[in-house]
């Protein structure tokens, strides 16, 4: 929000013209009160005029956006037509279970974790949060040095030509391109790299813990539910949080 409220002092200072003629006529209005009136104008005259200024050179601002945006083509609509598909009833088998089969491990993805102790898939869990909260650190710093390269207009101060626009609208375009890659490129990493490993985490340990260990708010660790660093981070301390319970967990069993 900091940074748009800054886009939106810069675009107003962009108009520093009109900010300038609202001083100048208050300066001549006390002039005039002085030398030419010889009585003082009321000071809500003065700042009302002044206000007035100011309101025109946002709204100069804003009109420059307006228009910045009528400029930008429209994506045409593309209509699909999908045609019915008919899914005949589905034929179920049923293959009776020998003992070998029977003897198989339950739950194949938490196979790897029944054998671990509760010490054991604590330290497995928080060393994981220790990976995937480097991998988040990695891209927190990217971000940090992509938002202090934010574009910023070049004709503080004056009023921009119609050529300086366009150049300073695609700079902008493919900064903010950039930005939503960088975003994109993250979460994509995370679905790829760290995705399974954390929901399979998450509940080899919720199966040890007490009924209601997942708590009233919980992060959702499925593929492409997170759009925000926050959310990828709420799911570290999440995992950390199951972590120190089956930790604790295992100190009362000791006891």
């Amino acid at each position: 929000m900091f940074n748009h409220f800054w886009l939106f002092l810069q675009a107003v200072w962009g108009h520093a013209v009109t900010l300038a003629a609202g001083c100048i006529v208050t300066v001549v209005l006390g002039i005039i009160e002085k030398r030419v009136l010889k009585r003082p104008i009321s000071l809500r005259v003065e700042i009302g005029i002044l206000l007035a200024f100011v309101f025109f050179a946002c709204f100069q601002a804003w009109q420059d956006e307006y228009e910045r945006a009528q400029k930008v083509p429209t994506v045409p609509t593309i209509q699909v037509t999908i045609p019915p598909i008919v899914i005949p009833p589905a034929q179920v088998v049923v293959t009776p279970s020998t003992p070998s089969q029977a003897a198989a491990p339950k739950r194949g993805v938490l196979a790897e974790f029944e054998n671990m102790s509760n010490d054991e898939l604590s330290v497995r869990a928080l060393a994981f949060v220790a990976k995937l909260r480097n991998f988040l650190n990695d891209y927190a710093d990217q971000q940090a040095t992509h938002s202090l390269a934010i574009p910023r207009p070049p004709w503080v101060g004056r009023t921009p030509t119609e050529e300086e626009k366009k150049t300073f609208d695609q700079v902008w375009n493919t900064w903010n391109s950039d930005t939503l890659r960088l975003y994109q490129r993250e979460h994509y990493e995370f679905d790829a790299q760290y995705q399974v490993d954390a929901a399979r985490l998450r509940d080899a340990m919720l199966e040890r813990l007490p009924y209601g260990s997942r708590g009233q708010y919980y992060p959702d660790y499925e593929v492409g539910a997170h759009t925000t660093t926050f959310e990828l981070a709420y799911i570290a301390a999440d995992l950390q949080r199951l972590a120190n319970e089956v930790k604790a967990l295992s100190q009362e069993k000791k006891k």
